[in-house]
């Protein structure tokens, strides 16, 4: 009878190796993550639905910058208008006063508005805040807020000396020189 002398191994597979690691890595995982989702900030802003007036600012915006590839449109609250505003800050003196002649023209004409009135009821300004396809309250009242709105379109373009404001339905513009 022979005898062998080596003890005969099973063969350790990889993933026989492998499990340990596998189920600490699991473990790790599992501990490590807590809850995740959005905190109290984010579920804000995501419960918080956005209004006419805050789409219609985005809109305002994006077609001036558009238009004029610079400027934004913002509502303040203790003049209760919609402000559209420029900074002409990298303008020469000199040009101050053309530059922004030009504006308050072009921001004009891209709201309908020639000789200082609205070439329909309306600007194309205050379509941009409203709903599409349909109007509430009939559009007899549709047309009377809209018109109201359009009051409430001012041009601001500020250079660095100077200050021009100009209601986008209507002519001319006040000027506001800086005393600084």
């Amino acid at each position: 009878m022979t005898k062998i002398s080596a003890a005969i191994k099973p063969e350790r597979s990889i993933l026989g190796w492998a499990k340990p690691q596998i189920f600490a890595g699991v473990l790790l995982a599992g501990a490590s993550t807590g809850h995740a989702g959005p905190d109290a900030t984010t579920n804000y802003l995501m419960n918080t639905p956005a209004t006419l007036m805050d789409f219609g600012l985005y809109k305002l915006t994006s077609h001036i910058r558009s238009l004029l590839g610079k400027g934004f449109a913002v509502y303040d609250w203790d003049t209760n208008e919609i402000r559209i505003l420029t900074f002409e800050l990298l303008t020469p003196e000199d040009q101050a006063k053309q530059v922004c002649e030009d504006v308050i023209s072009d921001i004009r004409i891209a709201a309908n508005v020639r000789d200082g009135t609205t070439v329909n009821e309306t600007s194309s300004f205050s379509d941009l805040f409203s709903h599409e396809g349909f109007v509430k309250g009939g559009k007899e009242q549709h047309t009377e807020r809209m018109m109201d709105l359009d009051k409430k379109f001012r041009i601001v373009c500020i250079t660095p000396l100077e200050t021009y404001e100009a209601p986008v339905v209507g002519t001319g513009y006040s000027l506001r020189v800086r005393s600084d």
